[in-house]
């Protein structure tokens, strides 16, 4: 009886393990880019806008949510940026980090608002400001200080690469930027609305 139990034991054990290993190869095959499905998108909106109203995301959170990723939740109302919060690098899970984001985003809640993810793609390194496209993301590093410009800003504000470069700088409150001390950078990201 006791071989019997044991050999089930055993079995179960199996089953668990490949049942692991297929979820988590099936989930990298899905996500082997970084991309997130349009659902995934809408849950991060969902998360934001429920902790916003001081309530708790109560769903299933799928497995391309728990990767770390940088990212930024803004709060629109009457079509004008009211809050941005981000975080440039992370140690913590998306969905984690929109949570956390948007617990500090403090707005008149009595007017309507819409609630924007971004949710940033590998950073690549540049050497020029004509490196500098609408559309892409920029980053800018000096001397521990951190200047962003979101992909959506560059619409909003009609942006140059000039201009988007002195934003970022003056974002960041980089005081003497130089090109061969910064470290700047461009990057790709998806944006969810909601």
């Amino acid at each position: 009886m006791n071989l019997k139990i044991n050999k089930l034991f055993l079995w179960i054990l199996v089953i668990f393990v490949w049942m692991g290993v297929f979820y988590l190869g099936f989930n990298l095959l899905i996500h082997k880019d970084g991309t997130l499905s349009k659902r995934e998108g809408m849950i991060l909106v969902e998360i934001a806008r429920k902790t916003i109203d001081g309530e708790k995301y109560d769903g299933t959170i799928p497995p391309g949510l728990k990767m770390n990723r940088p990212v930024f939740v803004s709060v629109y109302q009457d079509g004008e940026r009211v809050s941005c919060l981000g975080y440039t690098y992370t140690t913590m899970p998306l969905y984690m980090s929109v949570e956390m984001l948007s617990e500090g985003h403090k707005i008149d809640r009595t007017v309507d608002y819409e609630v924007v993810v971004t949710v940033f793609r590998e950073y690549e390194t540049i050497g020029s400001k004509e490196e500098i496209v609408p559309g892409k993301g920029l980053l800018v590093e000096q001397d521990g200080r951190v200047g962003v410009v979101l992909p959506l800003t560059f619409e909003e504000q009609n942006l140059t690469s000039e201009k988007a470069l002195k934003l970022a700088v003056l974002k960041g409150d980089i005081p003497d930027f130089s090109w061969e001390k910064a470290e700047v950078k461009v990057f790709d990201a998806e944006v969810f609305r909601g």
